[in-house]
């Protein structure tokens, strides 16, 4: 028995464009001529083409060597191996016709063909088939044999190309059950053919992967379940060129497992008792259950598929603790997800400014301020003015608390500034109605005092201290005995904040002088006197 198997190698159908025409060459086999064909060929070659799927019937074509290819026909059609320059042929081969099939797998759908030899020969032959459905692709196979009976094979029968899946039927799929996105290989035959299309219910999957014959990789589509729905049984269909495919057990579509959002909780904080939305998504997949670190929430009301409103449960602040920061827990019938951060249990309320927020509206730098309000000494506090953070004063008390006002908060130049006031705490924040006034910083004088401690009329000294930089900046002189004179010296360049450069003026005695440094924040005197030296005139 001899025979050929064409697409070679055999593995799918050949595919032929819309309206379009694929030629296939073979190699000639020929066997015994039919009985009823004795006496007329010494030799028969039978192919049996397969349009696989479709119902337009094709045009199939003949060609032996280089000669003209020959449209087959229940007519008998001479065919020629070669061309004449005129296009007409020559070195005739034989005849070509269809025949009639009956009786035989793919009958309907199965074109014969028949090529009659008037003596033995051997050639190339070419097979061409045009597709005239206009509407879809065609999709063929072919058997070349030396007889009748060696054409009639199972490659050549549309019916083997039908899909379907694998038996058992726990075989189908893998895995067997999955949230939207999950991928799943289906397992069968024939899934190939063509450009597949894999539903379940009424859903259509995305491939995951190039078709193979035996497995298609695919997505689990959106849409399957009704929101709330822990899962839901849906039959997998597989459609090909050639038919549909049923899976003969259900996919079970699971709700996806629940995730927090970020920020996870409104509010982040709160006490016990108090309700608290948790947000994310798919929280309402059968029973819900909430979880603060080990112990069980009451919900309220109905979780959505978006957020959820829970009590904080009591017990979880150890006494002694102001706070406790726990980790919350969402359980549904389709898993359970941990928020990122931590849910902080408060034992007390906020902190909360009173009406005054503070003993006195401003101040300098180093000036003690009380602040009045409530849960002011939860945990350690802390106090801003501004962004700069003020040192706080024991005792504490719920009501009260002392701040030290602190520097840096008034630029050179500036004749203060108005800072918010705010007390942090581990249960929460505050800020103060109004703003507190910051006075610039007194001058101060510091250790040398003066550079130097003697000088003459006119001459420059050096001034030591601090704040000295605040303007308005002057430096006075002062007799400390006798007439009291004060004379204005003259800044020599521009303080800073240690240090002023002065000339000494010119006052009517020799004496002992008293210096002193006024800026925008006060005044201050020097503590050594300063001697003007002898010997010049006065």
């Amino acid at each position: 028995m001899v025979f050929a198997l064409f697409p070679d190698p055999p593995v799918a159908p050949l595919a032929a464009p819309v309206a379009g025409r694929v030629d296939a060459g073979f190699a000639q086999l020929a066997g015994e001529a039919l009985p009823e064909f004795a006496g007329i060929y010494a030799r028969m070659m039978f192919l049996r083409v397969a349009m696989v799927g479709g119902t337009v019937a094709p045009s199939l074509f003949v060609r032996a060597g280089q000669g003209p290819a020959v449209a087959v026909t229940a007519t008998t059609q001479p065919v020629f191996r070669a061309t004449r320059p005129e296009g007409g042929g020559t070195g005739f081969v034989g005849d070509a016709f269809q025949v009639l099939q009956a009786g035989v797998p793919g009958a309907g759908t199965v074109t014969g063909v028949v090529v009659g030899f008037d003596r033995a020969t051997e050639e190339t032959w070419t097979l061409g088939i045009r597709n005239n459905d206009p509407g879809r692709e065609g999709y063929f196979t072919w058997v070349v044999a030396e007889s009748e009976g060696e054409a009639v094979q199972p490659w050549a029968d549309p019916a083997s190309f039908v899909p379907a899946f694998a038996d058992p039927p726990a075989a189908q799929f893998t895995p067997d059950d999955g949230a939207q996105g999950t991928p799943v290989i289906l397992s069968g035959r024939n899934f190939n053919v063509g450009i597949p299309r894999v539903f379940f219910s009424a859903a259509e999957a995305a491939l995951l992967a190039p078709p193979a014959s035996g497995t298609l990789t695919v997505a689990v589509p959106e849409g399957l379940l009704v929101s709330g729905e822990p899962g839901a049984d849906v039959p997998v269909s597989v459609q090909t060129a050639v038919g549909t495919a049923a899976a003969a057990t259900p996919f079970r579509v699971l709700a996806e497992p629940p995730a927090f959002a970020d920020p996870a909780f409104d509010p982040v904080s709160g006490w016990p008792g108090r309700p608290v939305a948790l947000c994310g998504r798919n929280f309402n997949a059968g029973r819900t259950q909430v979880f603060f670190g080990h112990q069980t929430a009451i919900v309220v009301g109905h979780p959505t598929a978006t957020s959820l409103t829970a009590l904080v449960p009591e017990g979880l602040v150890h006494p002694g603790e102001p706070v406790a920061d726990v980790r919350v827990k969402v359980e549904t019938r389709a898993g359970t997800a941990v928020a990122g951060t931590a849910f902080r249990i408060l034992l007390s309320e906020p902190p909360q400014f009173g009406d005054p927020p503070f003993n006195q509206v401003s101040g300098w730098p180093g000036t003690a301020v009380t602040l009045f309000g409530r849960n002011l000494d939860t945990g350690t506090p802390q106090v801003f003015f501004g962004r700069q953070e003020a040192t706080v004063r024991e005792p504490l008390a719920a009501h009260k608390l002392m701040a030290v006002v602190p520097q840096g908060l008034v630029a050179p130049g500036e004749e203060g500034a108005d800072v918010p006031v705010s007390v942090h705490t581990v249960a929460g924040t505050a800020t103060a109605s109004a703003t507190f006034h910051i006075e610039p910083p007194k001058p101060e004088f510091a250790k040398p005092f003066l550079s130097t401690q003697e000088a003459q009329l006119g001459e420059s000294i050096t001034l030591h201290g601090s704040n000295f930089h605040f303007a308005p900046v002057k430096v006075f002189f002062r007799q400390s005995s006798g007439a009291l004179v004060v004379k204005q010296g003259a800044i020599v360049g521009r303080p800073s904040p240690t240090v002023i450069d002065v000339r000494v003026p010119s006052l009517p005695a020799r004496d002992f002088l008293v210096v002193t440094v006024e800026t925008a924040g006060g005044s201050a005197i020097c503590p050594l006197r300063l001697r003007v030296t002898p010997g010049h005139h006065l």
